[in-house]
């Protein structure tokens, strides 16, 4: 009877190890690398949610330009991930070969009509 309540001891223990604390290591180790890897002029989101460019970095700092000529000064791991570049609509259209939207649909779906909500009733469509 004692061994079988050593092996559910070691099974917790397991459970718990791979479940809670490798999971939790494995982002420790992540995060350290985003700090090591930040470089100014990349784009970067903060814990907070805030998102800004890098201007300049230090051993523990880091500071972010939030908006043109407002820049903050915040500790390095406080970044939470680097934000990857994004490609403007016109390339990605190059890319695949097409020259813009094949169909008004497209445009209605995102809300693009005249700068009209979908369902909204143009000023002149009034009646």
């Amino acid at each position: 009877m004692k061994s079988s309540g050593y092996l559910f001891l070691i099974l917790i223990v397991a459970v718990f190890y791979f479940l809670i604390i490798r999971p939790q290591q494995r982002r420790q180790r992540a995060a350290q690398q985003v700090s090591r890897g930040l470089e100014p002029g990349q784009e970067v989101m903060t814990t907070a949610g805030l998102f800004g460019t890098v201007r300049s970095v230090t051993d523990d700092h880091v500071e972010l330009e939030i908006a043109p000529g407002v820049v903050v000064k915040y500790v390095k791991a406080a970044v939470a991930r680097v934000v990857p570049p994004t490609v403007p609509d016109d390339a990605s259209s190059l890319e695949s070969g097409t020259s813009g939207p094949s169909d008004s649909s497209d445009e209605t779906e995102r809300g693009d009509t005249n700068g009209h909500e979908p369902g909204a009733q143009s000023p002149g469509s009034q009646g």
